[in-house]
């Protein structure tokens, strides 16, 4: 599952989709946080969007193991 935009896209298809629709950005990682939740990757991403580039960005990822990450929420 990952969560984007407050819309969530469950399923391999439906993140190729997703991942298909969106602008392909460049990621500079700032911070990365372990928590009891999972981890927390913060960057700045830049972009042919609106708004680019877009500091503080934070990649949420819980639910995962060495093979597979199964959620993923990205948001401010």
């Amino acid at each position: 599952m990952v969560e984007d935009e407050s819309t969530e896209y469950r399923g391999i298809e439906a993140i190729r989709r997703w991942r298909r629709a969106v602008p392909l950005v460049s990621h500079e990682i700032t911070d990365i946080e372990e928590t009891p939740a999972g981890t927390i990757v913060t960057a700045t991403i830049a972009g042919d969007f609106p708004g680019s580039p877009f500091a503080g960005l934070r990649y949420r990822f819980s639910d995962y193991d060495e093979n597979v990450i199964r959620a993923l929420r990205i948001a401010p």
